[in-house]
Order: C-alpha cells, then sequence, then structure tokens
C-alpha cells in the first residue's frame, strides 16, 4: 500500500443504483478531508441527471462537509441534464453530448489541473449503467481510472448484486481497493460473505480486498450529520485500507 498522501485517482462505483454511492463518496471524503496528509481533495461527478429536481450530488458533498476542512475540497460536476434518468436516456436529444473520450478526456483534466494527491470520481448508477453514448461505465472508464472503490448493495438480494459487479469490474482488470456495504440489516450476512469471498477467491498477487460494513441510514426526514459522526472513525478506517 502506498502512503496516504499518495492516493492518487480513485473511481467510486455502485453495484446498482440507489446502493448508497454519493452517501459513502461524502463518508471518505470529509475522511480525507480530516487527514492532516492531504492538502486538496477532489470530488468530481462526471454525469450528473436530475437536475431539474434540484439533484447535484457535488452539492450533497459539499453540505456534508461544511466545516473548516471544506477550504480544501475542489468538487465539480462535468455534464449534467434536467431529467432524473440514466445519461443515455437524459442525453438523447442533447445535440452537444459528449462521447465517451470527451467524458474521460475532460474527467482527465480536471483532475491534472487540480493535481490533488487524492482524488474521488463517482459514477451514476452501477457498475454496467449505461454513460452519455450507451457504453456500460465499466467499458468507459477502464483505461482511464482502474482503481475502485465499489459500494455493495446491504439489502436482501445484495449479495448476488456485489458479486456480479465485482466480477464485472475484475473481469476487465480494475483493481478493487475496497467493497462498502451500507446495511440495514445486518443480520443478513452481507459484508461477511463478500469478506469471505474476497478472501477465498483471491486474484493477483495484491492484499485481500477491504470490505467494510456501514450502519443503516436514518429516515429520508432525518439529516445525516450525526450519521457522518457516528461514523467518523470507520470512514477512516476504509480511507486507511485504500
Amino acid at each position: 500500500m502506498t502512503g496516504l498522501h499518495r492516493l492518487g485517482r480513485l473511481v467510486v462505483f455502485g453495484a446498482n443504483t440507489d446502493v448508497g454511492k454519493t452517501v459513502v463518496s461524502t463518508g471518505i471524503v470529509r475522511a480525507a478531508l480530516k487527514n492532516v496528509k492531504f492538502e486538496k481533495v477532489v470530488y468530481c461527478k462526471p454525469l450528473q441527471t436530475g437536475t431539474i429536481r434540484g439533484d447535484s450530488d457535488v452539492n450533497f458533498v459539499k453540505k456534508f462537509c461544511s466545516d473548516d476542512s471544506v477550504q480544501n475540497l475542489v468538487s465539480k460536476e462535468l455534464f449534467s441534464w434536467p431529467k432524473p434518468l440514466s445519461p443515455h436516456v437524459a442525453a438523447v436529444n442533447d445535440p452537444n453530448k459528449p462521447t465517451d473520450d470527451q467524458v474521460c478526456e475532460s474527467i482527465d483534466l480536471f483532475l491534472s489541473k487540480e493535481n490533488a494527491c487524492v482524488s474521488f470520481v463517482e459514477t451514476a448508477g452501477g457498475v454496467l449503467s449505461p454513460g452519455v453514448q450507451g457504453t456500460p461505465q465499466a467499458d468507459t472508464y477502464r483505461s482511464y481510472l482502474p482503481e475502485v472503490i465499489l459500494v455493495g448493495d446491504g439489502r436482501l438480494g445484495g449479495i448476488s448484486t456485489t458479486l456480479c459487479a465485482l466480477q464485472a469490474l475484475q473481469s476487465r482488470e480494475y483493481n478493487i481497493r475496497s467493497i462498502v456495504m451500507i446495511e440495514d440489516d445486518s443480520s443478513l450476512g452481507n459484508s461477511e460473505y463478500i469478506a469471505s469471498y474476497c478472501k477465498t477467491n483471491q486474484t493477483g498477487k495484491g492484499p485481500t480486498v477491504h470490505v467494510a460494513s456501514l450502519p443503516g441510514l436514518p429516515h429520508i426526514s432525518e439529516p445525516l450529520y450525526q450519521w457522518y459522526n457516528d461514523t467518523e472513525i470507520m470512514f477512516q478506517k476504509i480511507l486507511d485500507s485504500l
């Protein structure tokens, strides 16, 4: 493992939509901002949809990083569309929609300009969810962003969903740094099974994939400030594992 000051670029994939990618991304960004080894932390959302109803993962991240450390955060969405749909549908009538190469080049240009010691790039939807041109995102980003944090599915049925996502990434030669799961009901055993699977089916010469379990989120009407405070040490351990 390299020192924390040289983490580089990490892409956050989800096993599916609605598994908590942005929640997890925010927690890890918060942990990085509190680490004195990082002078700057970058969060990038290449494809954002749903802006007509106020959806913005960048704003979510900034909201829950709103303390003294936020001055060290640089965050940006690169392309956005009003409708809350998959990017390939949301952008279907956009005459200026970018090609896959243009998306990747925009990411590279932004991250290179900021030149941060650690950058997090959050994808849209699941591992094989289509991007703007309909290409599965795991295919689009494979040459540009090979280091992955996978947000697994902590719900019933989530073991299969998470393994499918993991294998889809591994078959494309991504390096999985960590798998993180938000589990409302830990008795389902999702994270335990995934950890056991990773240990038994380890590929390559690197360390076994780190698997982390986070407690379930509060009711949607409750703000997440207390949840983030309660899980601060957990996110620091996730950061340390990368």
